[in-house]
């Protein structure tokens, strides 16, 4: 089993562009898997509600800055509306 962090659990720390300071910290702290959750995201997100998007450039940064973690983005689908 992979011990891990979810963004939205850093909810109120996330402030714009230090998501890589977060997941810095979680992984020294022993996660090894780090959830992305939509609206948790900082600067890797754009845009709110039907507008949100993904920051795909800055989404790969970071994920490219931790080989060592494995990676998820967990985005709402509404698919019942």
């Amino acid at each position: 089993m992979k011990i891990g962090a979810i963004t939205n659990s850093f909810g109120i720390q996330i402030d714009g562009d230090n998501l890589v300071d977060l997941v810095r910290n979680a992984r020294d702290r022993g996660s090894k898997h780090i959830e992305l959750r939509q609206t948790f995201l900082g600067d890797c997100e754009t845009g709110t509600g039907d507008g949100w998007r993904p920051v795909i450039c800055k989404l790969r940064m970071l994920v490219s800055g931790f080989p060592e973690l494995s990676f998820n983005l967990a985005v709402a689908l509404p698919c019942l509306s």
